[in-house]
């Protein structure tokens, strides 16, 4: 199994030793790591580390069939607010892709935080926004926030997005693809009911050995304070 592959089935051994998971292939990187969003009118680009993928990815699923809730699992990565900025996000955009299955996602959930230190902390006043049905492209989704989306002041701050995905449908798994360049922090990853490692949120390097971003994109409008 290559590294991509490797990286992406960690999030799914419990299901591998079940005998339920087939051989992954990875896909490239649907965008080709270009400014691809377009679900909310108007929306100009706030943020954009979605390039360079290579095919290496991590899981972050609710598996939402009931039968595999030891497997869920949710990545995370920052972003900064400049000096004198607000910025009012109204699409999050994920390049990912999907295995042991074919998609699409039921819908997804978006999660943003703040920053704890470097790590996520507690999530943003009305940040967390789920069962949203983004456009999806083979697992690459652009994803319009309600509410007329969020207003965040200056600072960093940390954004999740879990596909939510039953296993046992044709879904089968989503993987959030991760690119080796780096900005900021490092990407975290979490899986709440392992009973082994990254239990809370920890480095993707830690974890996988991968070194890098998780590739996502951020739009809507920016307002000089």
């Amino acid at each position: 199994m290559n590294k991509a592959c490797w990286l992406a089935a960690i999030s799914v051994l419990t299901l591998s030793a079940q005998g339920n998971a087939a051989a992954m292939k990875p896909l490239p990187n649907f965008f080709g790591g270009h400014d691809f969003g377009n679900a909310t009118k108007g929306a100009k680009l706030l943020y954009n580390q979605n390039s360079n993928g290579d095919g290496d990815a991590v899981g972050s699923q609710n598996f939402t069939s009931g039968k595999f809730p030891s497997s869920d699992d949710a990545g995370a990565d920052d972003f900064v607010v400049p000096k004198n900025t607000k910025w009012k996000v109204t699409e999050v955009d994920a390049t990912g892709y999907y295995y042991n299955g074919t998609g699409p996602a039921a819908s997804e959930n978006v999660i943003f935080y703040e920053d704890d230190y470097g790590v996520p902390g507690k999530a943003v006043k009305n940040g967390t926004f789920v069962n949203l049905v983004g456009e999806d492209e083979n697992g690459s989704f652009a994803i319009a926030l309600p509410r007329k989306g969020l207003t965040l002041k200056p600072g960093t701050y940390w954004v999740s997005v879990v596909a939510n995905c039953s296993y046992t449908g044709a879904c089968g798994e989503w993987a959030w693809e991760l690119s080796p360049n780096s900005h900021g922090n490092q990407p975290m990853w979490e899986k709440p009911a392992s009973t082994t490692r990254c239990i809370t949120w920890t480095p993707i390097e830690t974890c996988f050995g991968y070194p890098g971003d998780l590739e996502f994109a951020l739009r809507g409008k920016a307002k000089r304070n």
